[in-house]
């Protein structure tokens, strides 16, 4: 009989071999304690057999977690598995600089002089480093608001300050600004990573653009490096990981935050989040683009980032993802990303493309522009899509004027607490226009009359058989075509009578209640109409009936409806399941994007939605709902739902996520079983 050691052994090699990022990454989620523990005897144990791609997942998943010592031992042994010669050598090579760093925000020795970082996009995966120049567009729109500043002296990298400088040589003459005097220390910092960088103490930022490139999707590498100062602007975020309390609370701290969209000031107003609409950095990036000759007679149109069939033959494409992007420096980057605007306003009579960062720094810059999105209602465009001249200058304008100030007060070595208090007075009048404008009520049409007299003629029309007893549980069913079987099997199922059920179908299912009616009594309400509001109108279709549980026939093979009726709601509307680490906005923000065209509709839901609920909330199932219709009645909650469907286009469980939110019970799992898939 093996030993216990020895099955422990075997047990860590078997998942190392077969399933290493799995075991690995589930473990750290629910046990990491103990999943630490194993890796450290995975890596003294080395069996054979693991292959180097296992021992990189291994990696990839404690370097994620954090474990920065275990991450480096892992490392050794992942290295000695990795020939010159193998696939993984790419990988091998990018984690080497990370895995040995300092990963507690590391201080460099001081110069006296104060330090600018800029943003660079490196990242410890090598395939989630920034592929896309427009990152390095934006960046040179950031450094326009530096260098505009010719009485500063830069030191640092040679190839750093020799790109700060040429851009300075390029500064637009109205633009140059000669009343600071000092010296100034440049460098780069890792947007996605900072933490792993030795930065001085007291290094002032612009943050710009995303930042939510997960650590091997673990982690993100915010709140920033703890020596960094940063200044938020054109700031965007729409995914609750980044989201942590801590990074609220660093954001409160170093706010008001400027966003490049209104539903990112949305987002963070309703977290508590200073945030004011600040638009694109990229609108200001004519700082560094003085003037020059127009194109020749005759240019062509460019086609940046757009599909074949919009091309047409023979036109000049360009794209600005590139792999090749990922492996080349910032400096590099930046003189390719300046060298092909240069290219757009030189060769080309206009621009057509479907990116963000192509279609507002070449209209900065003077080239006719054509955007083309694929999607006008991504959440990314609200407020940037359909500028005329007026908007687009004032986006632009408010930015230098900002940052304009604050620059000149950091490079005068200004304290950060009189530097950030300037910041909050720069822009407390655009963060209290952007809480009103996030308090508006919203403004749709009262639903249809026609959903009224659709219900008061079911209610007429319901057929009963039977006579339900007093204490009966009622139970509701939406019946689809051919749901028959379904239904049947789940009456026989159901357990907690005596039961009534009430089928809301089209006519035609006399037949099945029949049948029904010998096991429960049942009700028939005809819903013709009304099939893809059935369950918001629930509370009127059923006027004598103060709470119900309603089934879906085909995703529940048994539950006990009496201990679901019962269900304490804790003074709420409806309890549903729990979808643990679904995002509740990412329901009602997908349900948005299918608007596309219609971009003031989705721009209103995501505000409206944002003023109803803090961000973020679980979303939740609508396989079973346990609703009390008595309240639903009296908060009118069909008159508040039925316009959401009828103007927007949103759908019954979408509906209660817009309305309800976080505002809800929950259905204990060990209440009801879910029908085994397929």
């Amino acid at each position: 009989m093996l030993s216990r050691r020895r099955r422990e052994r075997r047990a860590r090699a078997h998942w190392a071999r077969d399933a290493a990022r799995e075991h690995a990454r589930a473990g750290l989620a629910t046990a990491p304690e103990r999943t630490l523990q194993e890796i450290r005897a995975l890596v003294a144990d080395d069996p054979p057999g693991v292959s180097a791609q296992s021992w990189y997942e291994i990696l990839a998943a404690v370097f994620g977690y954090g474990d920065q010592e275990l991450a480096r031992a892992v490392f050794a042994v992942f290295d000695r598995h990795v020939s010159d010669d193998s696939p993984l050598k790419l990988q091998r090579d990018s984690m080497r600089p990370w895995v040995e760093a300092d990963a507690d925000s590391p201080t460099a020795p001081a110069t006296g002089r104060r330090t600018v970082a800029i943003m660079d996009y490196g990242h410890p995966g090598a395939n989630r480093a920034s592929a896309n120049i427009g990152d390095h567009i934006q960046s040179i729109a950031a450094l326009g608001h530096l260098v505009r500043h010719r009485g500063v002296r830069l030191h640092g990298a040679p190839d750093l300050v020799a790109l700060l400088n040429a851009l300075g040589e390029r500064t637009r003459p109205e633009l140059r600004r000669d009343d600071v005097d000092a010296g100034l220390d440049v460098i780069t910092v890792h947007r996605d990573a900072s933490m792993y960088q030795p930065i001085p103490q007291d290094t002032w930022v612009l943050c710009f653009g995303w930042y939510m490139h997960a650590l091997f999707e673990l982690r993100h590498g915010f709140p920033l490096h703890g020596n960094l100062r940063p200044i938020f602007v054109s700031f965007h975020c729409n995914k609750r990981g980044l989201l942590t309390p801590d990074a609220i609370e660093y954001l409160k701290r170093h706010g008001p935050v400027g966003c490049r969209d209104w539903t990112t000031v949305y987002l963070l107003l309703s977290c508590g989040v200073p945030a004011f609409f600040s638009g694109c950095v990229t609108t200001t990036i004519a700082t560094v683009f003085p003037d020059a000759p127009a194109p020749p007679p005759g240019a062509p149109v460019a086609y940046v980032d757009m599909p074949a069939d919009e091309v047409p033959a023979g036109a000049p494409t360009y794209a600005h993802s590139d792999p090749a992007v990922r492996r080349r420096s910032f400096v590099t980057n930046v003189r390719d990303a300046l060298a092909l605007l240069e290219t757009y306003r030189t060769r080309h009579s206009a621009v057509v493309t479907s990116r963000l960062h192509c279609y507002l720094p070449v209209r900065a810059i003077g080239v006719r522009a054509d955007f083309r999105p694929k999607n006008r209602s991504d959440i990314r465009f609200d407020g940037l899509i359909d500028l005329d001249d007026d908007a687009f200058g004032a986006i632009r304008d408010g930015l230098l004027r900002k940052l304009e100030q604050v620059h000149r007060a950091i490079l005068a070595g200004w304290p950060e607490a009189e530097i950030y208090e300037l910041w909050r007075e720069l822009n407390a009048a655009d963060v209290a226009s952007a809480r009103e404008r996030l308090a508006r009520p919203a403004r749709l049409p009262p639903a249809d009359p026609a959903f009224e007299r659709r219900v008061h003629r079911a209610v007429e029309r319901t057929v009963t058989h039977g006579a339900p007893a007093e204490d009966a549980v009622h139970c509701a069913v939406v019946l689809s075509k051919g749901g028959g079987r379904a239904l049947e099997a789940l009456v026989g199922a159901l357990r907690g009578r005596p039961l009534h059920l009430w089928v809301l179908a089209r006519p035609g299912t006399g037949a099945i209640e029949r049948r029904l009616a010998s096991r429960v009594t049942v009700s028939r309400v005809p819903v013709r109409g009304l099939r893809k509001v059935t369950r918001l109108v629930l509370a009127d279709l059923l006027p004598g009936v103060d709470r119900v549980v309603l089934l879906r026939p085909d995703a529940i093979a048994g539950a006990d409806v009496a201990a679901l009726a019962r269900l304490d709601l804790g003074g709420h509307a409806f309890a549903a399941p729990d979808r643990p680490g679904v995002s509740g906005f990412g329901v009602i923000h997908r349900a948005a994007a299918r608007l596309r065209d219609r971009t003031e509709a989705p721009s209103e839901l995501r505000r409206t939605a944002h003023a109803r609920h803090r961000f973020d909330f679980d979303a939740f199932g609508g396989e079973l709902l346990v609703l009390d219709l008595d309240r639903m009645r009296r908060d009118r909650f069909s008159a508040d739902a039925l316009p959401l469907v009828q103007e927007l286009g949103l759908r019954e469980l979408e509906v209660l996520h817009y309305l309800a939110g976080p505002d809800r019970a929950t259905v204990p799992p060990a209440t009801f079983t879910p029908r085994p898939a397929g």
